[in-house]
């Protein structure tokens, strides 16, 4: 990466107090003092100056303030920004590709859709996002870059193009700064995005959990403005008693979740915080598939001495509506909820249970008994008749072949 001071006063000064706190996760930059910018083709850089400059070309940079703290945050940005290859002008005669910088947000391969989860579909405003043979598409032609699918997104699985779950990570472990300003306007914002619509719950609850931060929307008649409310909504209701410290993994729902239950965060929310409920009918017979397809492993088989039940732990759950999907009795139905408790490491919760049906003749446990009366009102038969566990079911088979010959054939011996 790159560092282009651009006509700087004191660029000597400024590049020692830039190297004296760059993280040593990022490679080492190279310095260039300059009186004019050209297009960079051949790395990422940060163009550092008094005021924004334009450059033509598909260049891959940021611009920054002539501040350290300033130029880590751009830098951090730039490192974890999307890009895409393509090819210029300059292909002709190098044939080479070279990276231009994403404009808009991009379907990752952990998006669970696939598994029933439509989140994203139901926040866009202009009918941008659909989904075709169970994947997330995004027609670039309507999207407006507002930011509000992948802030409705509980796992991340839609990136944005600057600022991404990596970023805030780094972000939150690596900059000192007490307050930190996120705007769309480069000039005010220490952190850019493409709009701060793209700040949902856990954005803001990670950087506040750190930071003072502050969000600013500098155009009232922007298209994304309605996007922009619904951050500015979530940041003006969100209230942080004291700064504490996450041990941020970089996995967007993990640290959420930290940072809910470190900042002890509690009670109703007057916005949508992805807390959810899973509800189970009468007609749950607890064979456990919701349980062993789950993808977050929200929903867990709980054996006793004689009751099964079916346990919930809501902080893992995301909302996909897998486990709807998959349950054969129709049973289940998830719901939003916006109480926090839903989102505590040590609340869990029994959605169903039963008593445990023990086998006749050796006393093993079978099944719940809810699945046996389920299969013997299927095949017919007294639910008695399947009180059995499978080995004695096969030796009273065996037992019954027996008799059979020794009525048909008379006692068997065995010859010397």
């Amino acid at each position: 990466m790159k560092i282009k001071l651009v006509n700087i006063k004191d660029a000597e000064k400024l590049t020692k107090e830039i190297q004296e706190v760059w993280p040593l996760f990022l490679p080492k930059p190279q310095f260039e003092v300059l009186k004019e910018l050209e297009c960079d083709l051949e790395d990422k850089f940060i163009v550092v100056s008094d005021k924004p400059l334009k450059i033509d070309g598909d260049c891959v940079y940021l611009w920054s303030k002539p501040d350290p703290q300033q130029v880590i945050i751009r830098a951090i940005e730039l490192a974890y920004a999307q890009t895409e290859k393509v090819y210029t002008r300059r292909s002709f005669i190098s044939g080479k590709q070279y990276e231009k910088m994403v404009t808009s947000p991009r379907v990752t391969d952990s998006c669970l859709a696939p598994l029933g989860c439509s989140q994203c579909i139901s926040s866009c405003p202009y009918s941008a996002i659909q989904k075709v043979e169970g994947k997330i598409y995004i027609d670039y032609k309507r999207c407006t870059n507002c930011g509000l699918c992948s802030a409705s997104c509980p796992i991340g699985a839609i990136e944005p193009p600057l600022l991404n779950w990596s970023s805030i990570t780094v972000i939150s472990k690596t900059v000192k700064k007490d307050k930190i300003t996120i705007s769309c306007d480069p000039e005010i914002g220490d952190i850019v995005v493409p709009c701060i619509g793209y700040l949902g719950v856990e954005e803001i609850s990670v950087l506040s959990s750190r930071f003072n931060i502050d969000l600013v929307c500098p155009n009232e008649k922007c298209i994304n403005r309605k996007a922009a409310e619904h951050a500015l909504q979530i940041f003006n209701s969100f209230k942080v008693k004291e700064k504490v410290e996450l041990n941020l993994v970089g996995v967007k729902r993990n640290d959420y979740i930290k940072a809910v239950n470190n900042l002890k965060l509690s009670g109703e929310s007057e916005f949508d915080i992805h807390a959810y409920k899973v509800n189970v009918n009468d007609s749950c017979t607890l064979c456990g598939v919701c349980s062993r397809k789950c993808p977050t492993n929200a929903l867990k088989i709980v054996y006793s001495e004689k009751i099964v039940k079916l346990v919930v732990e809501p902080h893992r759950c995301v909302g996909c509506n897998y486990c709807v999907k998959v349950c054969k009795e129709d049973a289940i139905r998830v719901s939003k909820v916006n109480n926090y408790e839903y989102l505590k490491e040590d609340y869990s919760y029994v959605a169903s249970e039963d008593e445990i049906a023990f086998c006749k003749r050796c006393g093993k446990p079978i099944d719940s008994k809810r699945m046996i009366v389920k299969v013997a009102k299927v095949l017919g038969k007294d639910p008695e008749e399947l009180m059995y566990c499978n080995s004695c079911k096969q030796e009273m088979t065996a037992e019954r072949i027996l008799k059979s010959w020794v009525d048909r054939f008379g006692e068997i011996r065995r010859g010397k």
